[in-house]
């Protein structure tokens, strides 16, 4: 599926791979379309663009039409789990700097992870979120590239990467929101704990 300005969403019906349907294929679009209404998004890092229509595609709709965001995306979870396992992985200071040019199928499900890692884990990384996404909707998004980013991060980003690796490998496919919270707690005092040994 893609989405048009001016022209609307377009959306495969379906289903396709392991968990793909229509229902993702639009969630995803129509978080582009939504893009159009937020000032600056369209002008961000294709990474934050793609990560938050990934993030938005696997919502889930309840029997009563309610709408859950934040389920783990299983499929793009497992190939991020299987290549960070195998040690070729894309690394986040290369996701960072990437065009659209450059950024494939598979980039989609790390642009995904480390939206989530910034989001589910703590509330350093929530923040960090949250001041991206301040600077993206007020238009500053072009100006918020990887060099801006990675200032904002606060520490070196080999250091976030190497969290992110150790963390990306505790989750499920079948997480709920809440488990990745928690989850995320005890990795972080064991992580912790780990760097102050080393």
């Amino acid at each position: 599926g893609f989405y048009a300005p001016g022209r609307g969403v377009t959306a495969y019906h379906g289903k396709f791979g392991p968990t793909g349907s229509t229902q993702t294929v639009l969630f995803h679009e129509c978080t582009h379309q939504f893009h159009d209404m937020v000032a600056g998004i369209r002008k961000s890092q294709i990474w934050f663009i793609e990560g938050l229509a990934v993030f938005f595609e696997c919502s889930e709709i309840d029997e009563k039409g309610k709408i859950h965001i934040g389920v783990v995306n299983r499929d793009r979870l497992g190939l991020v789990q299987r290549e960070v396992k195998a040690g070729r992985y894309v690394t986040i200071d290369s996701l960072l700097g990437m065009t659209q040019a450059g950024f494939s199928g598979r980039h989609y499900a790390y642009a995904w992870t480390v939206l989530y890692f910034l989001i589910y884990t703590n509330k350093n990384n929530q923040k960090l979120f949250n001041r991206y996404w301040v600077q993206v909707a007020c238009g500053c998004g072009e100006k918020r590239g990887s060099p801006e980013f990675k200032k904002m991060i606060g520490v070196p980003v080999q250091e976030l990467e190497d969290c992110w690796k150790e963390w990306v490998l505790i989750l499920d496919k079948n997480d709920l929101p809440e488990e990745v919270q928690e989850k995320s707690k005890e990795f972080f005092k064991t992580y912790k704990k780990n760097k102050k040994k080393k």
